[in-house]
């Protein structure tokens, strides 16, 4: 296999281009890209990481890239494979560790509410978590969207940890009635 540019990589057959992906995907994760570094994700704004999450799963790298690196898509179709896609699995080994930290804010759905239908507002997505905000903070959605992710994380899980020790006081009082 030859490390080739990845504009001539897409020239190539399906096949051919699954074979460079799958051998390349063991590559080590570097946070190189055309001369320029890799953005942490936490860094950027909600707003990118929320349009970062949306085109990982289209399966579209190249812009993906584009916001992380802050890149054109010329400039990315010039980078050779090695250089490609050891910036493309970094990129993929941040949205993993975003996706575990994200684990820390999920909870049991209420089956009360699940019933209810609050499934219907997962089409909403990331408007799940501006509106709320929008409104604890009398700011628009989109003045939210440009604050740092790692920022709005904080709070949500501020509000996570806040809610379940409200949670565990309640019960804690009821059990000594």
């Amino acid at each position: 296999m030859d490390n080739i540019r990845i504009e001539e990589l897409f020239k190539l057959p399906q096949h051919t281009q699954e074979r460079y992906a799958n051998l390349l995907k063991y590559l080590a994760p570097k946070a190189k890209l055309c001369g320029k570094d890799g953005r942490q994700l936490g860094d950027l704004t909600y707003a990118e990481v929320a349009k970062i999450k949306r085109l990982a799963n289209d399966q579209d790298p190249l812009n993906v890239l584009a916001i992380v690196f802050n890149v054109s898509e010329p400039e990315i179709l010039k980078v050779r494979c090695m250089e490609f896609f050891a910036a493309l699995n970094w990129v993929q080994l941040e949205l993993h560790i975003l996706q575990e930290r994200e684990k820390l804010l999920t909870e049991d759905v209420d089956p009360d509410l699940e019933e209810a239908g609050v499934k219907r507002l997962d089409v909403f997505k990331e408007f799940n978590v501006l509106i709320p905000l929008s409104k604890e903070y009398s700011l628009p959605p989109e003045t939210i969207a440009d604050w740092q992710y790692s920022t709005i994380f904080t709070i949500l899980y501020h509000a996570k940890i806040t809610n379940d020790i409200q949670r565990r006081h309640m019960e804690i009082q009821k059990s000594k009635r």
